[in-house]
Order: C-alpha cells, then structure tokens, then sequence
C-alpha cells in the first residue's frame, strides 16, 4: 500500500493497524465473533491491507458503511435496498432514474407533496434543531461535521456542513442531555464507537471531556486514524495505552483507544458516562454480560441504542445475540432504566433488527 499524507485527512498507518490486529489475536477478543460477523470482519481487514482508507471510504466497503464511516449519496442505500426486494423488480429502472435526477438537481420539487431533495435536508436539519430546542441542548447550528473522511454527500445549512449521520448522532447527543449534565461528566466510555462520528459531535460540544474508544481491531484503527484528523493534539498514542496495568487518563480532552480484549484496564477517574450503539446487539448475552459488568464498575450513567428482541441473531446467523431482556437481568439492582423510547433518525423510526430504542440507565 502506497500511504500518502494529506493534512487535515484521514491517512493511513499500515504498521499502527498491524499492531493493533497483533493485539486483538493475542488477547483472544477476535474469538468472540460468530456467525456471519466471523466474514464480515475477516473481509474488514483483508480490505484495509490491501487499500487505502479514502479507496475504501469511496468504495462504500460493508466494513466502513456498518460503522458509519461513509457518507453516501441518499440514494445509494435505497437503491440497495430496493434491488434485494423482488417487488420493487418492476419500479426499480425508474426509481433509480427519479432519484439520481433528485441528486443532480436537489432543488427539483419531484418528490411527492412537492418536496425536493434540499426540503428534505433542510427538514431532517430543522428536526433536529427543534429537538435539542425542546430539550435545552447545545444548538446544532453551533457544530458541523468534519469532512476529514472524504464524505461524498454533504448539504450545507448557513455555510455549515452536516450530513444524515451527523444529525443522528447530534440525536443522541441531545437525548443523553435530557438526563445528564455533560458539564458534570468526567468521561465518555463508548463501547463499540465505529468511525468515531458520536465523539465528534460530543468532543465538539464539550473539549474538556476524556474518552476512552474500546473497538474490535479493524473499526479501532478506523476510529484512531479518523479522530486523529479531527483531534490531533488530544490523541492518546496508541503505544502508549497498549501495555501497562491500567488505562488512566490523568489530563483533560484526550481520548484514548482501547482494544476489546483491553476493556479491563480501562480505570477512569470521576463521574462516566458510557455508551452503547448497535453493539451488545451483536454480542451473546455472555459476551455482553462480561462487557457490561466491567462498565458498571465505573459508570454513573449508561446510554444505549439496542433492540429491544435478539432479532440480530437471524440476521447474521449468531449463536445467540443480546437484547433488553438480557440488559434488565444483568442491571438488576445495580442500575435504574431511567426512560426509553423508539430510537429515530432526523425524518423516520429506526428500524431493523425488530426496532430499536434509546434507553438512559442511571446507577442505582
């Protein structure tokens, strides 16, 4: 692989992935993958050795789209999803017609109820600016998104960039400030962060904030090497939280990443709140009983976006998978479900894997 360094850009460090692919083996994290998830991950990595990260951002590779790490064109997945439903056979030419025209000319008022394309950015934008109005949080119009990992569709709102995926994450943002005074938090522990796009958004709101980043290998390298474009000066070197008893950080705004098979050294200090994003999902209870209870020795809160049914397991063949029922039984006594509701994104419900929602556990 040729690495070519463009500043302010995700690059690639060939010897930091192998170092961290080194790690997960020895630890013994990679065996906790069944199913389908064993070939997602091994293609992951195949593809992050033999290409770039911008070549396999602009190639839309699963391993990237599953953690957020792209993009898209709004049409992309729907086309996608279209294509693998035989009743859409006879629609699809003409809707892939509709919505790349949509894509070219975003201010065309083609879409039903006289929409365009810029109604609907504009609207998913206003969605979630009303949300964290009716919540007290930090405005969106005080952020926007880095455009570090080569996006290939970006809207602006008042010269600032956003995207669907950074309003999402600005959701969550706002319903975790429903319950807690980020003002008052220590730390963020988010398990399972994928491209790193929840600590963007938060980190932007809030510098001072320590955040430990505990991934599987592949989507580690990807989180350190997008956050470090973002957040340079606030990067834990890798190396240096490798090895060691514990993982503490002692100064203020670092972020930290953590392989999976680490999560035992993580050791905040003052009041956590952790994170948990389509990921216990993936997991057996077993696996997730093991990650949650190492949480419950440090979090004050823990703000979790999982399905509500192990409807994941079908999905992608596991052996068995996590869902609310687990979380309850494990929580049992040592957290309060302070509220849950049906997850959403700027324009509709979160769907997949029977629904999702957003749940706000508070140490009992």
């Amino acid at each position: 692989m040729v690495t070519k360094t463009e500043h302010g850009r995700v690059n690639d460090n060939p010897a930091l992935l192998e170092l961290m692919m080194e790690d997960w083996d020895q630890a013994g994290a990679r065996e906790e993958l069944t199913g389908n998830l064993v070939d997602f991950y091994d293609s992951f990595v195949q593809s992050l050795r033999e290409e770039s990260l911008k070549t396999n951002i602009g190639l839309a590779i699963r391993g990237i789209t599953g953690v957020n790490g792209c993009d898209l064109p709004p049409s992309q997945r729907t086309l996608a999803r279209m294509s693998q439903d035989p009743s859409m056979e006879d629609i699809l030419e003409a809707a892939r017609k509709l919505l790349r025209f949509t894509e070219q000319n975003p201010g065309a008022k083609v879409l039903p109820y006289e929409l365009s394309l810029d109604d609907l950015n504009y609207s998913a934008f206003r969605m979630c600016e009303l949300y964290g109005q009716l919540h007290g949080a930090a405005s969106i119009r005080d952020i926007e998104m880095s455009k570090a990992h080569y996006p290939e569709y970006v809207f602006s709102v008042d010269a600032r960039n956003y995207s669907y995926i950074f309003l999402y994450s600005y959701i969550s943002y706002v319903y975790c400030s429903r319950f807690i005074d980020f003002n008052t938090i220590d730390n963020v522990i988010e398990l399972g962060p994928g491209a790193g796009r929840q600590v963007e958004v938060i980190k932007k709101y809030h510098p001072n904030l320590n955040f430990y980043l505990v991934d599987l290998a592949p989507t580690l390298y990807l989180c350190y090497q997008y956050l470090n474009s973002i957040f340079p000066d606030d990067i834990m070197p890798y190396t240096s939280t490798r090895e060691g008893e514990r993982i503490q950080l002692t100064d203020e705004r670092k972020i930290a990443f953590v392989g999976n098979g680490d999560m035992d050294r993580v050791s905040p200090v003052g009041t956590s709140l952790s994170i948990c994003s389509a990921v216990l999902g993936l997991m057996t209870p077993v696996n997730a009983t093991k990650y949650l209870e190492k949480m419950s020795s440090y979090s004050d809160y823990i703000f979790m976006i999982e399905s509500r049914g192990d409807n994941s397991k079908g999905t992608y063949a596991l052996d068995d998978s996590a869902c609310l029922d687990d979380f309850e039984r494990i929580f049992d006594g040592k957290y309060d479900l302070v509220h849950r509701e049906a997850a959403f994104y700027p324009l509709s419900v979160r769907e997949g894997f029977g629904g999702f929602e957003m749940m706000m556990w508070a140490k009992s």
